[in-house]
């Protein structure tokens, strides 16, 4: 299966800059070459803005969260998409501005939120602390298939 995502990203890559100028050269034709240009510079300005506003906190703190393995709060995953977003907006096109958007608006980041949130806390270390025992035991719990398996360092009771 990741073979088969492996195979689209250039695919993806290659095929977005053309998909980008026949964008362009579309909108250009509808309302002219200097208003989408001048409507591109301003795009990219306001992209550049928000990445110099958010910037390296946003990232420092997905990372945090990331490193620790919990999942990231709603803020930090705000800051995060609005980066990334941010991101998109810098390089002059209007297929990754649309995408950027989804990105930024209210509305439709719950979406890809949901999805950062599920990723991070794939992606990164999981500590998971256990309950003792209520019944004293120093073998741990056990389920109907056996004694869970903890991995980690074991320290002796002594």
């Amino acid at each position: 299966m990741k073979s088969v995502r492996i195979r689209w990203i250039p695919a993806a890559l290659l095929l977005l800059p053309v998909v980008e100028v026949v964008v362009i050269v579309v909108v250009a034709s509808q309302i002219g070459w200097g208003v989408t240009i001048a409507l591109l510079a301003a795009i990219s300005i306001a992209g550049a803005v928000l990445v110099r506003h958010v910037g390296r906190r946003a990232w420092a703190e997905l990372a945090k969260s990331r490193s620790v393995g919990t999942e990231p709060t709603r803020p930090v995953a705000d800051r995060a998409l609005t980066f990334v977003g941010g991101l998109m907006l810098i390089p002059p096109g209007f297929v990754t501005d649309v995408a950027a958007l989804v990105l930024l608006l209210p509305f439709t980041r719950p979406l890809v939120r949901g999805w950062l949130q599920r990723w991070a806390v794939r992606q990164g270390a999981m500590f998971v602390t256990v309950p003792p025992d209520p019944m004293g035991s120093r073998h741990g719990t056990t389920t109907p298939h056996g004694p869970d398996v903890v991995h980690g360092e074991v320290i002796e009771d002594t």
